[in-house]
């Protein structure tokens, strides 16, 4: 299905916390009252006041660009200063910075898995770049302090479910990046549309925590995927189709 998933955005409500863009990273310190006083003295953005976020891309038919777009969307709402990145124009200097003493921009990453569980055509010099970056990083930390969330679209029907999510979501926690929360795997056999709503309800909360805190912990390479549907075990068939094929999902 090419037709962006627009409607997405209806999926988080925003509370009371984002009835304006200021207030979401400060509603928890200073209230309803705070906030207004806070206007009142001009000490407070209307816009970007939670910092930058990234959100990138790998997308064939355009359901991850939609994805990418609603949370950019509703990332602005509650204060974020969101840029969308297509993945076929990735930059190193993206995620990592020469600046020891300039924070490393927060970055969520929707990923379809295509073809015979390969990256997107978008997103392959990205994930060449990160496979080789592993590679030569040996002991090295090069993403040291980069907050991270990946979201990937599979089908549970295809053999090479959600590979290129569950790969970049790896190597970057190799490189020594910060996951904000676990990897979401979206099943388009089931209900894609409920797994991102779910794992963007996860989303927000974590970056809001690493903004307080600057910071966020690494998630334990131990922790299970957030996987919304208790289904049963793959049918047990493999991928026959072509290299050109696209998963549904992508």
């Amino acid at each position: 299905d090419d037709a962006p998933l627009e409607h997405v955005a209806a999926f988080a409500p925003l509370s009371d916390a984002d009835a304006s863009p200021r207030a979401a990273c400060l509603a928890p310190k200073t209230g309803a009252g705070g906030l207004q006083r806070a206007a009142a003295r001009g000490s407070l953005q209307v816009a970007g006041h939670c910092g930058p976020l990234h959100v990138m891309f790998g997308s064939q038919t355009g359901k991850a660009e939609a994805f990418a777009k609603t949370i950019a969307r509703l990332a602005r709402r509650r204060g974020y200063s969101a840029k969308v990145i297509d993945l076929q124009y990735f930059e190193e200097s993206l995620v990592a910075s020469n600046d020891a003493a300039k924070a490393a921009t927060p970055t969520v990453l929707l990923l379809a898995t295509y073809g015979e569980g390969e990256p997107t055509d978008n997103a392959r010099d990205f994930c060449k770049w990160l496979k080789e970056k592993v590679k030569k990083s040996k002991h090295m930390e090069p993403l040291e302090g980069l907050p991270f969330a990946v979201f990937g679209l599979g089908d549970r029907r295809y053999e090479q479910f959600n590979t290129v999510a569950t790969l970049v979501d790896k190597q970057l926690h190799l490189l020594a990046a910060s996951r904000l929360l676990p990897l979401g795997l979206g099943d388009d056999a089931a209900d894609l549309s409920a797994d991102f709503q779910e794992w963007t309800s996860a989303l927000f909360p974590a970056l809001e925590r690493a903004h307080t805190h600057k910071h966020s912990l690494p998630v334990s390479p131990s922790r299970e995927p957030i996987n919304t549907h208790s289904l049963p075990p793959p049918l047990a068939r493999t991928q026959t189709h072509t290299h050109t094929h696209t998963h549904p999902a992508a």
